[in-house]
């Protein structure tokens, strides 16, 4: 449950460019907290959520060193690229906030693949953001009669956030595969959030 590299990907319709004459500085959530999230890997399968705290002190000692990419820097096969390994973009912000991890980043100039992501994003093709790096703490809630375990992950190690393509299936949206992309949910209310978890956990 810590220690290994993992990513996790949030398909969202809120990503905007911030009308500060430059065009360049995009606005997005690269996590979202509370948010019920399927997830199947080496730990097994099991409900996931990201506590509001857990990237507090990642943020307060990375501040400068949280890089930007395209896809993670791999090819939608996750295989390790050559191009997409090079940052996009600078943080320009990183705060956490009620709903979620915010980011503000300025894409670079000069750089042939941050105007085709700029593009992708501005044109709505890229609409997914995703964060990687390592769960350090997490509390696994056992799951009875049957239901899923349930893992909070109360601390991030922050390595990197990108950019990423909307999931091409339905269930990216509402469950996920570490490493491949995952989508929780996009923004639920509290209360159905608590129903869509109780739904994941009485449909195993």
């Amino acid at each position: 449950m810590t220690g290994g590299l993992v990513t996790r990907s949030l398909l969202l319709d809120d990503i905007s460019i911030r009308a500060d004459g430059t065009g360049r500085t995009v606005l997005g959530y690269c996590a979202v907290w509370d948010t019920p999230a399927l997830i199947d890997d080496r730990d097994g399968r099991y409900i996931e959520t990201l506590d509001p705290h857990s990237f507090d002190k990642t943020i307060r000692e990375r501040a400068g060193q949280i890089s930007v990419f395209y896809s993670h820097g791999k090819t939608l096969h996750g295989t390790p690229s050559e191009r997409f390994s090079l940052p996009i973009g600078v943080p320009e912000e990183i705060r956490p906030d009620g709903r979620g991890l915010y980011t503000a980043t300025r894409f670079t100039r000069g750089s042939a693949l941050a105007d085709e992501v700029l593009a992708g994003v501005s044109e709505g093709a890229i609409k997914g953001m995703s964060f990687g790096g390592r769960f350090t703490r997490s509390d696994r809630t056992r799951g009875r009669g049957g239901e899923l375990d349930h893992i909070r992950r109360q601390e991030v190690h922050l390595r990197e956030y990108s950019f990423t393509v909307s999931p091409a299936y339905p269930e990216a949206q509402i469950s996920g595969v570490r490493g491949t992309g995952s989508g929780p949910f996009p923004n639920p209310s509290p209360s159905e959030r608590r129903r869509r978890l109780l739904d994941l956990m009485r449909a195993q």
